[in-house]
């Protein structure tokens, strides 16, 4: 497992530790005459600590987080949002981005409040799915 720090600004302040794991399985597609394919689909599986404080150390309660990633360094493609009653920890929030197909991956978190103003970008952290 990787662990970083990560650190936000503009607004909101997080002290996050982001923890990445990897799995792959083979899903089996149906091949053509008599035949069976398959391809190796990966999964993600990131948890942090939850946001407090804002910048000035007032109480934050975010509403929810937003995981942004893609295939190369700080060019994120895409992003799941994960509002916090979906969270089935919210105070050890996690969360698993399945079939992500073989390849390197970057990842960041932020955290919105309920502006919905985000945080800026935590530090990236990597994973390769095999």
């Amino acid at each position: 497992m990787l662990r970083n720090k990560l650190f936000f600004n503009l607004g909101i302040l997080l002290i996050i530790a982001v923890f990445i794991g990897c799995t792959t399985s083979n899903q089996s597609n149906p091949g053509g005459s008599g035949g069976s394919g398959g391809s190796a689909t990966g999964t993600a599986i990131l948890s942090w600590d939850a946001a407090r404080t804002y910048w000035d150390g007032s109480q934050l309660t975010p509403i929810g987080y937003k995981i942004y990633y893609g295939t190369s360094p700080s060019t994120y493609t895409k992003f799941v949002d994960i509002p916090i009653a979906n969270l089935s920890n919210p105070d050890l929030p996690s969360y698993t981005i399945n079939n992500l197909s073989p390849g390197n991956y970057y990842f960041a978190v932020r955290a919105y409040d309920v502006s919905r103003t985000e945080s800026s970008f935590s530090s990236e952290v990597s994973k390769v799915i095999n």
